[in-house]
């Protein structure tokens, strides 16, 4: 174990990193998937059971609002 940590103890701040940064393949595959679930997360009704809410205007309004939006409105 103290041999694998002594290789990391000498490193420089630029090495470390290097070593610790993600590759611009790992950026955008963390952005494409935060992207989505942002997407997903804004386009999807929430999952109301009370029935004095679900009944009210502004709810259906909300809800016929998400339902209506192309996804392509959505912008990451």
């Amino acid at each position: 174990m103290q041999s694998r940590i002594a290789h990391f103890k000498g490193l420089s701040a630029e090495e470390e990193s290097k070593l610790l940064s993600l590759t611009p393949e790992q950026r955008r595959s963390v952005a494409d998937n935060d992207r989505k679930a942002k997407i997903d997360y804004l386009g999807t009704v929430p999952n109301i059971n009370n029935p004095g809410i679900k009944s009210h205007e502004k709810y259906k309004s909300f809800v016929d609002m998400v339902n209506n939006i192309h996804r392509s409105e959505l912008k990451a």
